[in-house]
C-alpha cells in the first residue's frame, strides 16, 4: 500500500468517535457467522427478551448455524441472531431505547476481535463503520508498514486500542473474543472425539427445532459442569474481571508477537 501524503505528514492519531450516522443500527452483518442479523451471545438472551417486553418492543430472534449430534439427538447452536431491521430498539427519533443496557455487539462496534486473544492484527479486528479508517489506525497508531513484518505485542497493542475506542468498547471486545477462542478450542475437541458425531442442520429444518445453547450442550454432554458454566458468564466473560485484565495487561510486561499486514 502506498502511503498517502496526509498519513506521512500529520502524526496525529485516529481516535473513533461515532459519528451517529445509525448504520450499524439501520442494517446488520456478523462478519464471523456471514450471516445478516445482530449476533446475541447465550447468555444475553433472557435480558433482551425482558428488555422487549418493557418497552414493548417486537424482536425476532432465531439461531445461527444448529448442529446434530447424531449418537445423542441432541441439537445446539453457538450463538443467535436478532434479525428485524432497522434495530426494532430505535425511538422514533433513531435514538437507542436500551443504550445502557445494549449487547455486547453494539458495545464493541466498530471493532469485530481483540488485540489481547486475537494479536494477529488485521482489517478483520474491525467492523465496516463510516466513521472508521481502519487502515488508517493501523498505520497511525500501530505503526504498521504493509506488506512488512510487524513487531508489536499485546501491551501496546492493548493501549492503542484502549485510547482509540475507549474502555467499553474494548472490554466488550475482549468479553467475546475471549467467547469465540473457547467456542473454537471446544469445537476442535468435539471433532476429534469420536464419541461425538455432528451433522450440520438445513436451515429449512430451522422452524422445527428448538437447540439447546452451547453451554448447556457441553453440560448435557459432560463436557462441562452447571457451575462450570455460571464461574465462566461470570468469571471468564464477566465484565468486571475483564476490565481489571485490560489494566493488568496495558500495566504489566510486554511481549513481543510478529504480525504481518
Amino acid at each position: 500500500m502506498k502511503i498517502p501524503i496526509y498519513h506521512r505528514m500529520t502524526k496525529q492519531k485516529v481516535k473513533f468517535k461515532c459519528i451517529s450516522c445509525g448504520k450499524c443500527c439501520q442494517t446488520f452483518r456478523d462478519q464471523e457467522a456471514k450471516s445478516n442479523g445482530l449476533p446475541l451471545r447465550e447468555w444475553e438472551l433472557a435480558k433482551f427478551k425482558e428488555l422487549a417486553k418493557k418497552h414493548n418492543v417486537k424482536i425476532n430472534i432465531q439461531p445461527i448455524d444448529i448442529a446434530l449430534e447424531k449418537r445423542s439427538g441432541l441439537y445446539f447452536c453457538v450463538d443467535f441472531k436478532q434479525i428485524i431491521e432497522p434495530c426494532p430498539f430505535l425511538d422514533k427519533n433513531k435514538r437507542c431505547l436500551i443504550y445502557s443496557e445494549r449487547p455486547l455487539t453494539c458495545r464493541m462496534y466498530p471493532l469485530a476481535q481483540n488485540p489481547i486473544v486475537f494479536p494477529n492484527i488485521d482489517l478483520s479486528h474491525f467492523g465496516d463503520c463510516p466513521g472508521l479508517d481502519a487502515k488508517e489506525f493501523i498505520i497511525k497508531n500501530l505503526k504498521f508498514k504493509e506488506g512488512k513484518e510487524n513487531k508489536t505485542n499485546k501491551q501496546f497493542a492493548a493501549k492503542e486500542f484502549l485510547e482509540a475506542f475507549g474502555e467499553d468498547a474494548f472490554v466488550s471486545s475482549l468479553i467475546v473474543s475471549w467467547h469465540q477462542a473457547f467456542v473454537k478450542k471446544a469445537m476442535e475437541n468435539i471433532v476429534q472425539d469420536k464419541s461425538f458425531k455432528l451433522r450440520k442442520v438445513s436451515k429449512y429444518d430451522y422452524p422445527k427445532i428448538t437447540p439447546l445453547t452451547f453451554f448447556d450442550f457441553l453440560i448435557r454432554k459432560g463436557y462441562m459442569e452447571e457451575d462450570s458454566k455460571e464461574k465462566m458468564i461470570e468469571g471468564t466473560l464477566g465484565y468486571e474481571r475483564n476490565k481489571e485484565m485490560t489494566y493488568s495487561i496495558i500495566n504489566g510486561e510486554p511481549g513481543d508477537k510478529k504480525v504481518v499486514i
